[in-house]
């Protein structure tokens, strides 16, 4: 199974300008050609550290792939333009995470860029285990849901639980934030409103990353993942949800 998480960083930047979302965009990189190795595409991406190999299907069987992120594809492309060489590159939409260390971000109806919610003391070791949670990867992690995910079946389906090994949701709230649509009404828009009323739905405790990985590729791109306060009953505990990132109805 192909293991789907963070991109490496690059150490150059390129000359065409992308937006946030096409920087993130997570793509796999056939490894065939001139860059059929990680340490070829490492170079021809300008990557400081050379990517993972994963082993995968391709059209003409078993085929190795690396997994880079939308500013190192354009990199590769460019690269490739000099070299006369196609690379072959297969999106991968999943809801974006990038838990901050040093501050709250991202946070759902919160402004990380506001001092109370900065690390003064951002190269030094936290005093408190409590600071900025949950951690980029932190298991087991609450998670809020709303819509389809807030039901046993689809959540049951998307983690692909034995039978009779149902999910465990409990009704919760969040603030921070409140429900629109996109897609023509077709789709729940979980989007950052600060002084917004509760908005209800249901609490699951995500045990392992891998099932983590289920709910952002089922989710896609059109969310990331945010930090919140979730309460269920009259217990608060920090947890993550997923924020819509797209043009609301």
């Amino acid at each position: 199974m192909l293991e789907l998480g963070g991109a490496s960083k690059k150490s150059i930047s390129t000359q065409i300008a992308l937006s946030s979302s096409q920087a993130r965009a997570v793509y796999l990189i056939k490894l065939e050609g001139p860059l059929d190795t990680p340490k070829k595409v490492q170079i021809a991406g300008g990557l400081m550290k050379t990517p993972d190999q994963l082993q995968g299907t391709g059209d003409d069987g078993d085929a190795r792939f690396c997994q880079i992120d939308g500013t190192t594809k354009l990199a590769v492309e460019q690269w490739c333009s000099r070299q006369d060489h196609n690379a072959v590159f297969v999106r991968i939409t999943k809801a974006y995470k990038e838990l901050s260390d040093d501050s709250i971000y991202p946070t759902l109806g919160k402004d990380a860029t506001l001092p109370q919610n900065r690390s003064q003391d951002a190269h030094l070791v936290k005093t408190s285990l409590n600071d900025f949670l949950p951690a980029q990867q932190q298991y087991p992690v609450w998670y809020f849901f709303y819509g389809t995910l807030a039901e046993i079946p689809r959540l049951k389906s998307v983690l692909s639980l034995d039978e009779g090994s149902d999910p465990i949701l409990y009704p919760a709230c969040l603030t921070g934030g409140k429900l629109q649509t996109w897609g023509g009404g077709k789709y729940n828009a979980l989007v950052d409103a600060p002084y917004g009323e509760c908005v209800e739905g249901s609490a699951y405790q995500v045990i392992t990353e891998e099932h983590e990985i289920f709910l952002r590729l089922y989710e896609t791109d059109a969310y990331e993942i945010v930090r919140c306060d979730i309460s269920i009953g009259n217990e608060v505990v920090p947890g993550c949800t997923f924020r819509f990132i797209g043009q609301i109805d």
